[in-house]
């Protein structure tokens, strides 16, 4: 039991960690204010939910900011739908 337990925080502190490591690259979309991101995001949220529910093509024109925005971050496909891998399953 505390086997399984030491091995969820080790990987807890290994994602803590590459997600440390991303931040500290020296990109130009790290050195953006936190705060104009966070408006950024919730705009982009609010504009996804302003679509009507069967808008399919869309709400597939929208995925391009986040795809792009993982490009300039550097950030794999893989490791992000690995870390939101609970959220999507429930949607």
């Amino acid at each position: 039991m505390t086997f399984l337990i030491m091995s969820k925080i080790e990987q807890t502190m290994k994602s803590l960690y590459l997600l440390e490591e991303n931040a500290r690259q020296k990109l130009w979309i790290n050195q953006i204010h936190p705060l104009s991101k966070l408006l950024i995001c919730i705009s982009y949220i609010y504009i996804v939910v302003s679509f009507p529910k069967y808008a399919f093509f869309p709400l597939l024109t929208m995925c391009c900011y986040p795809l792009i925005t993982m490009t300039l971050a550097r950030i794999s496909l893989k490791s992000c739908l690995h870390q939101i891998r609970t959220l999507l399953l429930l949607v």
